[in-house]
């Protein structure tokens, strides 16, 4: 789908070419080395999944800074609700900067499997490039390399 993708874990046993294709980079560290690595140059997008809520809010703390161009994060609205309000009480982020988390992430189409919701996910990303080019471009225009509308 012509993104560059990096995972960041802190399990090295999951953060292996055993489980991810050789074009994908892979960062495993503890999560304070693994967050302060640079990220790409713009237009780079975010997509928070870790093992659990904590692990989410660590990430998000430090992503929420970041000029992501999207940024989502995995889970239920209720999960959104209770890191968010958090996040206000704690001023780690502001309403408007968490406004641009998109949680739960994807669009809907009623994935109930791991397959569908990445594939949900994935469809997400697709609209929001295409929603950048045409901010960028002024119409439909191809970042991909494949056919515009694809």
């Amino acid at each position: 789908m012509d993104f560059a993708v990096t995972v960041f874990d802190d399990r090295p046993t999951l953060a292996n070419y055993q489980f991810f294709p050789g074009n994908i980079a892979l960062k495993s560290g503890l999560w304070d080395e693994l967050l302060a690595t640079p990220l790409p140059d713009p237009p780079c997008f975010g997509l928070i999944v870790t093992r659990g809520h904590r692990h989410d809010a660590l990430v998000l703390k430090s992503w929420i800074q970041k000029p992501f161009m999207f940024l989502g994060m995995i889970g239920s609205t209720r999960k959104a609700r209770t890191i968010f309000e958090h996040f206000i009480e704690e001023n780690l982020a502001t309403s408007q900067q968490l406004q641009r988390v998109a949680c739960p992430v994807g669009i809907k189409i009623g994935s109930t499997s791991v397959m569908e919701i990445a594939v949900s996910i994935m469809a997400q990303f697709i609209e929001q490039r295409a929603q950048m080019a045409r901010r960028c471009f002024g119409r439909q225009h191809d970042v991909s390399g494949t056919h515009p509308g694809g």
